[in-house]
């Protein structure tokens, strides 16, 4: 490992035990944004990513302090449950000492990210400053993702990012530290999040202006379409805010759409990710075969997960199995069907407590409604990808912690009290 990620290891588990709950965050933002998951310590058969480390910290500080206070809401027990069922079909598929490693790393990243957010985000000025530091932390990721475009190496390469940038059909794909998909969502992701952030701090514009375009820029270096549709997505649901008092009869005209298309199309109606990509690019295709084939050997996969998935493609990765860029496919391969459903069940759940947050702030600051709506319009973003893409790094991380702000909605908000002329003035 080098120097340099070993040094950034350090610098951030003393900043993890030493800073207020209030900041406790900010490490672990920057972990997950800066060190690839590559870099970590090896103890034993056991590999401890930087992030991960810092979770394990991050909890044995709350554990001993005695500050762990959740206010637990029914968001809370499906996640829960959710990583619970998961871990326990993984390690009963793969019955080994290296799977139930795998296991336990992949649920203390997911879900001991999103109890430590939790912890850190009790109130809702806590997920405005979450917000905050990640459209701030987009800026110096744009500066590596523009180098890496412009000049072919990626400045990530010191803390475990390969050393020079993807290239596909002729273009250079900015690796950041997730790789060019994943790296484009987290900045299409950050973008969406930045603009009701640039009309909520009225006094520092300029300052989150620069989050939004550095997401976009984000979004343009990793030069993949996925990316570029989710912010496309994120920005067609914030312009939504104008009708939002009539979304229900929009859900319905999508949902009758979708049906009329199944009627009428001769392949299935997911084909239609295969026809937009033949219009944007892309590997539409492979998606759309890919959900046939899941459904053709759903008695395969469906009641623990699936080890080997290279018979279900035409052509496999290298490790054999085939690719699958779809994150709900991704839960029932990993799990089965029971996690499958609670991880569609959470995300249900996450857009009803942005409509009770809704709700609850109707006598609040147009700026409190519009960031709460921000959040949604990132959940959908998040979901539209998740037809394109699994996300097997740290940018799950980042949707754990989303979802930890989003679970703070279930209850009336406590605006800060240094905002009370607003406040009163839209009551």
């Amino acid at each position: 490992m080098h120097p340099i990620a070993i040094l950034s290891i350090i610098v951030l588990a003393v900043l993890v035990v030493f800073l207020p709950r209030k900041y406790a965050m900010v490490p672990l933002m920057l972990a997950a944004s800066y060190l690839n998951a590559s870099a970590g310590l090896q103890i034993g058969p056991a590999h401890l990513p930087p992030f991960r480390l810092l979770v394990i910290l991050s909890l044995l500080r709350e554990t001993i302090r005695g500050q762990i206070e959740i206010k637990w809401n029914g968001l809370d027990r499906v996640f829960i449950l959710y990583s619970a069922t998961l871990a326990i079909a993984c390690s009963l598929r793969l019955m080994s000492f290296e799977g139930v490693n795998w296991v336990t790393g992949l649920t203390l990243d997911v879900t001991g990210g999103y109890l430590i957010a939790r912890i850190c985000m009790p109130k809702w000025d806590d997920v405005i400053f979450f917000v905050k530091c990640y459209a701030i932390l987009m800026i110096p990721f744009a500066f590596e993702m523009t180098i890496e475009q412009l000049a072919h190496y990626n400045l990530f390469n010191f803390v475990g990012a390969p050393v020079t940038s993807y290239v596909r059909e002729g273009r250079y794909r900015a690796y950041g530290t997730f790789g060019p998909i994943l790296s484009g969502t987290f900045g299409a992701i950050g973008a969406i999040l930045s603009i009701p952030l640039w009309m909520w701090a009225a006094n520092s514009r300029k300052r989150y202006a620069f989050g939004i375009f550095s997401g976009m820029v984000i979004t343009v270096a990793g030069a993949t379409s996925g990316a570029v549709m989710t912010l496309f997505y994120g920005l067609v649901a914030l312009g939504c805010w104008y009708i939002r008092g009539r979304m229900r009869f929009v859900r319905i005209g999508i949902v009758l759409l979708i049906a009329a298309l199944a009627l009428f199309m001769k392949a299935p109606v997911w084909y239609l990710i295969a026809r937009i990509s033949d219009v944007l690019g892309g590997t539409g295709w492979h998606r759309s075969f890919l959900i046939d084939q899941a459904i053709r050997y759903f008695r395969d996969w469906w009641m623990l997960g699936i080890t080997h998935t290279g018979y279900w493609m035409p052509y496999q990765l290298s490790d054999g199995n085939s690719d699958i860029t779809n994150q709900f496919l991704q839960q029932g391969v990993t799990g089965g069907i029971v996690p499958m459903v609670l991880y569609v069940i959470i995300i249900v759940m996450a857009f009803r407590y942005i409509g009770i947050g809704l709700k609850n702030s109707a006598n609040l600051a147009f700026k409190e409604q519009f960031m709460i709506w921000g959040l949604g319009c990132a959940l959908f973003g998040h979901t539209a990808t998740f037809f394109n893409v699994s996300y097997y790094n740290n940018v799950r991380i980042f949707f754990s912690f989303l979802l930890a702000a989003i679970a703070l909605l279930r209850f009336p908000l406590s605006v800060p009290d240094w905002e009370p002329e607003e406040v009163q003035a839209s009551s």
